[in-house]
């Protein structure tokens, strides 16, 4: 009979180790899977070897490296927001009519001034100086409804965004809870790896539209904050993010 255990347990850790590497064959390509790998314990019966279990199934992390990638990834869709917005802002001023941009069309209009100063009675300089003011007129205008276009966008946007956040740190707690109550009924090399990396999935999609600071909890629970120290989410509470009035 021992040596029978000692097979079956022997085939058990075995068949469980296949499993695990054609899950990690089958989630290469999937975006933030992390790899698994099984932990061995031996077992023992009233003193005598009974062959092999399996301890864990244990997923591959770093949790330094996860949150260097998570402050290289705020600071690059940072900058990449903060640059189209300030190119749409170039634009208008640059694009601002089919004569030109409101900078050129400026120092022509300067220009035409000075001219019609220095000979105030010729009235071709008078008209040239009077067009290039009305041009500039309607450019102004032009860039301040193209300006205030773009401030429409960027609130639509910061509401998008903002519901976006709101989801996540919604979904960062759903997933905490979960992985809580998993967690307490694992048996047999159940996990919750996979439910953690949904959750690090989470986080990482949150920290391209905020600064974070993440730390994990002895229990592993994800408390996830602002950069600034403002708590968003912990195991037992989150909060939801609103736009300032005013």
């Amino acid at each position: 009979n021992s040596a029978l255990r000692i097979a079956t347990n022997g085939m058990q850790y075995s068949q469980a180790g296949l499993s695990t590497v054609s899950h990690n064959v089958t989630n290469a390509n999937t975006v933030g899977y992390s790899r698994q790998v099984q932990q061995a314990e031996s077992v023992s019966y009233n003193g005598f070897g009974a062959g092999v279990d399996l301890s864990v199934i244990q997923r591959i992390s770093d949790r330094f490296l996860e949150n260097r990638s998570l402050d290289a990834t705020s600071d690059l869709d940072y900058a990449a927001t903060r640059r189209t917005q300030l190119d749409n802002v170039e634009g208008a001023f640059s694009n601002a009519s089919a004569e030109g941009g409101l900078d050129d069309l400026t120092n022509r209009t300067y220009a035409a001034m000075s001219q019609l100063a220095n000979s105030p009675a010729d009235g071709a300089l008078r008209r040239n100086a009077m067009q290039s003011a009305v041009l500039l007129a309607d450019t102004v205008q032009n860039v301040n409804a193209d300006l205030a276009t773009i401030q429409t966008r960027a609130d639509d946007q910061v509401t998008n965004e903002l519901n976006s956040a709101n989801t996540l740190i919604q979904r960062i707690y759903d997933l905490n809870a979960e992985i809580a109550l998993q967690g307490r009924n694992v048996i047999n090399g159940a996990n919750t790896n996979d439910l953690q990396d949904a959750r690090d999935n989470a986080v990482t999609e949150l920290s391209k539209l905020l600064g974070l600071n993440v730390t994990v909890s002895t229990t592993g629970g994800l408390r996830v904050l602002t950069e600034t120290g403002r708590k968003l989410v912990d195991e037992g509470s989150y909060v939801q993010l609103k736009r300032a009035t005013g």
